[in-house]
Parts: C-alpha cells; sequence; structure tokens
C-alpha cells in the first residue's frame, strides 16, 4: 500500500492536507499494455503531426504519441484510426483525442452512437493498444448538456462498448487540464467528479510549468511536485494514469534548469507508481498563455537534448 498527500485549497484561499494511501496494483495498471510499475511511456505530442524528425534526432523511437482532431465526423474518426494505424506500425503507444458530433450528454445517451461505434471498432480492429479521449481539456467546454456528469457518462459510453468486445485494446483515456484543480496556481474546484472507475479506463491530465522567460507572462516556476499536484487526488480513484501533455520553458539566465525539471518530471511521475506515461507538448500552436513556444528547439537545444536522454535512458516501449 502506497501513500500520497493531497492539499486542497477552498474558494477562500485556506489549504489542508490528508494522506490518502492507495494501491500500486490492479486497476493503478493498465492492462494488456503496461510498461510495468515504476515505469513509463516518455514521448510527446509533434507540431505537424509527426514525432519522425524527433525520432531521428533522438536515435529511437518515442514511447508514446499524442495525437488530435478537431471535429467528430467519419472522417475524423478515419484519420485518428489512420494515425493510430501509423504508430502501431512505428511500435508507439498512440494517445488520441477527438472532439465530439454534439454535446457530452447526447453521446452519453446515444445519438452519436454511429459514429462512436465506427471510431472504437476502427480502433480496436488495430489489435494493439490505444488510448482515446472524448473531448479533451473540457472544463472551460461546460453548459447544457456538457456536465461532469455527462463528460463522465460519454466516456462510460464507450467504455461499456469496448468492455463487451473481447480483445479490443482500447483504452479510454478522459483528458482533464489541471490548472482549475491544481491549489498552486489557485485552482480549487474538485476533479472527482469527472472520473469514475466505470467510466474510464485510465486517467488523462495535462499539466505545465508555465513560467516564461521571453516574453514573460507573469507565471511563476513550479517544481514538478506542483505542476502534477493534482496526480495524487485522482490516484485513489482506482485507475491508471497519463499526463497527456507538459512542457517547461528554457531559463535564458539559469542554463540546465529546464532540462534539469525534464528529468526531475520523470522522476517524480514514476516514483507515484499509477503513472504509465508521460506526453511532452512539442509545437509552437496553441500557446494560450501568452508565453513563449513550447517547441523544443524554439530557443535553442536544451529541452530537445534532455527530450532526447530521456527517450535514451528512462522510457520504456511496446
Amino acid at each position: 500500500m502506497a501513500a500520497v498527500t493531497v492539499t486542497a485549497r477552498d474558494a477562500a484561499g485556506h489549504t489542508a492536507s490528508a494522506t490518502v494511501p492507495y494501491t500500486v496494483t490492479g486497476g493503478l495498471r493498465l492492462p494488456g499494455a503496461d510498461p510495468g510499475a515504476g515505469n513509463l511511456w516518455v514521448g510527446e505530442s509533434r507540431q505537424g503531426g509527426d514525432p519522425s524528425d524527433r525520432e531521428n534526432y533522438c536515435g529511437h523511437k518515442v514511447g508514446v504519441f499524442r495525437s488530435y482532431v478537431t471535429a467528430g465526423t467519419i472522417a475524423t474518426a478515419n484519420a485518428t484510426i489512420a494515425t493510430a494505424q501509423r504508430d502501431k506500425g512505428k511500435g508507439r503507444y498512440p494517445l488520441c483525442s477527438t472532439k465530439v458530433p454534439g454535446t457530452w450528454q447526447q453521446v452519453a445517451d446515444g445519438v452519436n452512437d454511429g459514429w462512436l461505434f465506427f471510431l472504437l471498432d476502427g480502433l480496436g480492429a488495430l489489435n494493439w493498444p490505444v488510448g482515446l479521449c472524448l473531448h479533451h481539456e473540457p472544463y472551460d467546454n461546460q453548459g447544457a448538456g456538457n456536465t461532469p456528469a455527462s463528460y463522465r457518462a460519454m466516456h462510460k459510453r464507450a467504455k461499456d462498448y469496448v468492455d463487451g468486445k473481447p480483445g479490443n485494446k482500447v483504452a479510454i483515456t478522459p483528458i482533464l487540464q489541471s490548472s482549475p484543480f491544481s491549489p498552486s496556481v489557485g485552482g480549487n474546484a474538485d476533479v472527482t467528479p469527472w472520473f469514475a472507475v466505470d467510466s474510464c479506463h485510465c486517467i488523462g491530465l495535462d499539466g505545465y510549468n508555465h513560467k516564461s522567460f521571453n516574453p514573460a507572462n507573469g507565471s511563476q516556476w513550479r517544481t514538478p511536485q506542483q505542476v502534477f499536484e493534482v496526480v495524487p487526488m485522482v490516484l485513489p480513484i482506482g485507475r491508471p494514469v497519463v499526463i497527456a501533455e507538459t512542457n517547461v520553458r528554457t531559463d535564458p539566465a539559469q542554463p540546465g534548469r529546464a532540462s534539469g525539471w525534464m528529468h526531475d518530471a520523470v522522476t517524480y511521475l514514476k516514483s507515484l507508481g499509477g503513472v504509465y506515461a508521460v506526453s511532452f507538448f512539442d509545437s509552437g500552436t496553441n500557446v494560450n498563455d501568452g508565453g513563449s513556444s513550447w517547441q523544443f528547439d524554439a530557443d535553442g537545444p536544451e529541452r530537445l537534448d534532455a527530450f532526447k536522454d530521456l527517450i535514451l535512458t528512462q522510457s520504456a516501449f511496446l
């Protein structure tokens, strides 16, 4: 039995901590495609949708590749299936995100079963482990038909379908942004209504060290323990965790600081026991915090070289 310390902050800014036990076996490992307790698949999402150039630089494949489509149609379902098939051919773990055709509640109610089951059957036919999220980072998209309960129910419908198909290796993986739930940046929302054991195979979280140096965006430098402080909050739910997006920026005044952060992040996540993958966001697109690019080599080779070292020395592989 392991334990983690969970810190929460209420609306008035008061904090409280508690030690929460959880088990590192059973539900906290990924059935059929697991790197093993204490190990991680390390990888990335790559601007342009293909990590081949980074793999050539590293001299090795990545452990996980994160991909996205921005609509829920048969065409985008085919694109997701094709990307996963490509990643299978390269020996990567595909971690895929798609938007959905209607509200989360409509998907949960079966209104879009034709699209959903087409996607799940297509991914399942690959006979390869695949992670799938239906609408990542949903917190800011709440509204009528889009609630935590409907988000959970939408993923449960997908999970129930997959579980009814023996041999299907798709892992339903809802993915939330961390900041609304993260006390070190003022988050005080409750993360637990978004996930349940019966609604997902895995839990996904995005979390960044948002400090930027050129230009300055006002954010503070945070340790990996702070950036990923939501992970201990969700481990007791009883599902393994994937870090679906993360990154850090290079500090021009302190060479090696970003590299050290990347290595420390992987070490910390391994120590938690229930985390099976971490994907770095290696892109200059969708930089929405007023800071500089997340692309590894946008400001020199430090982050790219750190990523190479992590791939070569810290990553597990399928």
